[in-house]
């Protein structure tokens, strides 16, 4: 069976199925729930009534909408669906509590389906772009990287991440029954954050390396990925304080101002932060901001330095950053590793590009939960290595 017959039919997605004047709940009240609102109402679906379980918030309104508890929901209604609009780590015990309390009504989970765009994968989009999906699909390595491709798609289309939930096989990017462990490897790590995947490749690596690159951009989690490599006592450390890109040049950048505000995954090269950071962080609105950014090319930042890993996780800038690594990929054939579809536009270029970059690359996909984010990581290992 090929990639077409396995995915999402149209008329499967909630906003093409008959719900028969059903209320509609929309639980979660964060910055989630406003982009999957907005995406929703697009496609005719507009909430009854919220739910949540914060009774601080409880009994107000939302947009003249509102705000009940689970338990006021289901003495309000006798028929209704219910639709998750928060991210799916907070996801998991809201559908671990409406299972304990034999929840009868259907319930979906609907979120954001790429890093900074609203909104979901067209079908028009898939048959555009048919025979991409269907080569890619060909080309990965095993059944279960094919499996897990097409439940990304589901959600992409669909908004609905709960199934790739169960594909779930580990918490790092670094994944020893695909990558071959080296006491030898020299490791860039572009979008370092705060050094936290720097640590898990130390890790993965058993501290045994010939170099480590790291390239992050906000200057609040740079300051704490130095921190990390000082006194984590990292030898042969080299951080850069730019963004990555596929051209040497200047962008603007979304941040904050408060450097105090320590960010995760939210400054970026492509949207305001008050539309991408969760609620739950308390940043205050004024500190959002944006300033210039140095952005350079992994090619010129390594020099032509010996590199065997790559890991990109660049807040949709992924497909940029892969660009920029054409001479390195060339020379030195390194492990790719970074979080598949974060960007509309390359969903089926970014592992297009890397198999001609590359023809000797094997694609496997999988599932991992790092850091309470839900990714869809690809992994593109030399056949030679």
């Amino acid at each position: 069976m090929g990639f077409r017959e396995r995915v999402i039919r149209e008329n499967e997605l909630l906003w093409n199925m008959d719900n028969q004047g059903k209320p509609i709940v929309f639980w979660g009240i964060g910055n989630s729930m406003k982009a999957v609102k907005e995406a929703l109402e697009k496609k005719g679906i507009v909430p009854t009534a919220f739910c949540d379980n914060n009774m601080d918030i409880v009994g107000t309104y939302i947009e003249n909408i509102p705000v009940f508890s689970y338990e006021q929901i289901r003495e309000r209604y006798t028929d209704y669906i219910l639709i998750l609009t928060v991210a799916i780590n907070n996801a998991i015990p809201i559908m671990k509590q409406l299972r304990e309390q034999k929840e009868e009504h259907p319930v979906y989970h609907i979120e954001h389906s790429f890093k900074v765009e609203d909104g979901f994968l067209e079908y028009s989009y898939l048959e555009e772009h048919k025979d991409e999906f269907e080569v890619i699909y060909q080309a990965l390595k095993d059944e279960k990287s094919q499996d897990i491709f097409v439940q990304n798609i589901n959600f992409k289309l669909s908004g609905n991440k709960i199934p790739l939930l169960d594909y779930v096989d580990g918490d790092s990017f670094f994944d020893k029954t695909l990558m071959p462990v080296s006491e030898h490897y020299s490791y860039m790590d572009v979008g370092a954050y705060t050094g936290d995947t720097l640590l898990r490749f130390y890790a993965f690596c058993g501290g045994m390396y010939d170099k480590l690159y790291a390239v992050e951009p906000d200057s609040g989690n740079y300051d704490a990925l130095n921190k990390v490599v000082k006194y984590g006592r990292l030898g042969n450390v080299k951080t850069f304080h730019v963004g990555g890109w596929n051209v040497k040049g200047e962008l603007t950048f979304y941040t904050v101002t408060n450097k105090n505000a320590i960010n995760f995954d939210s400054p970026n090269f492509f949207k305001d932060m008050q539309h991408t950071a969760p609620n739950s962080w308390e940043i205050d609105k004024s500190d959002y901001g944006k300033e210039t950014m140095q952005v350079d090319t992994v090619d010129n930042l390594l020099q032509g330095a010996k590199c065997d890993v790559i890991k990109i996780n660049a807040l949709a800038a992924d497909y940029q950053v892969l660009m920029g690594c054409r001479e390195t990929i060339k020379e030195y054939k390194p492990i790719l590793v970074g979080e598949f579809g974060t960007q509309k536009e390359y969903v089926t270029a970014l592992l297009s590009e890397i198999i001609k970059m590359n023809p000797n690359y094997k694609i496997y996909i999988r599932q991992k939960m790092i850091f309470g984010d839900c990714k869809t990581v690809y992994y593109a290992i030399d056949s030679n290595r």
